[in-house]
């Protein structure tokens, strides 16, 4: 059995929310430059003809690029998530290891989840994210966890089957 308390700040949040991102939306995130660079072109290419349509894509292409390449949206997402929910900020969470299963317990409640349930495991430099689906996660801060215990901790997993990335 392996307990870790985590507190699951802004900034952790934060992270996870880059992390996710940029990490999981690189598809949309290269089709969206792509049109972005090629509505630039197009703009550029008709400056003898400069309109307000040319306007427009350019206008359009620089806020994709901005939107798609900067941490802007992630924090904004999750600014709006602890405006919504502000039990979030600070929480502490206590994750307890056994063998087939964790727990989670927090102040509003109590969780048990098989690990043949996790859709995937990512390890992080300073993070373990254990995602229930393909857009949410239980955040563990590796600063949280003894050495020995990390160790322990990544044969559990890697017992279990359960798709381990590592960033």
């Amino acid at each position: 059995m392996i307990e870790i308390k985590t507190k699951l700040t802004k900034e952790v949040y934060f992270t996870f929310n880059k992390f996710h991102f940029f990490n999981m939306n690189k598809i949309s995130r290269i089709i969206i430059n792509i049109v972005a660079v090629f509505l630039i072109i197009y703009s550029l290419l008709n400056v003898n003809n400069f309109t307000d349509k040319h306007l427009f894509c350019l206008i359009v292409a620089v806020i994709a690029i901005i939107e798609f390449d900067t941490p802007i949206l992630p924090w904004i997402f999750v600014n709006r998530l602890l405006k919504t929910d502000k039990r979030l900020l600070n929480t502490t969470c206590t994750y307890i290891f056994h063998n087939d299963y964790f727990e989670i317990k927090t102040s509003s409640g109590y969780n048990k989840t098989n690990y043949k349930d996790l859709y995937k495991w990512v390890e992080t430099k300073n993070f373990y994210y254990l995602y229930i689906n393909n857009r949410q996660a239980h955040i563990i801060c590796k600063s949280d966890i003894k050495k020995e215990d990390q160790k322990k901790l990544s044969e559990l997993i890697t017992k279990s089957n359960i798709k381990i990335l590592k960033k």
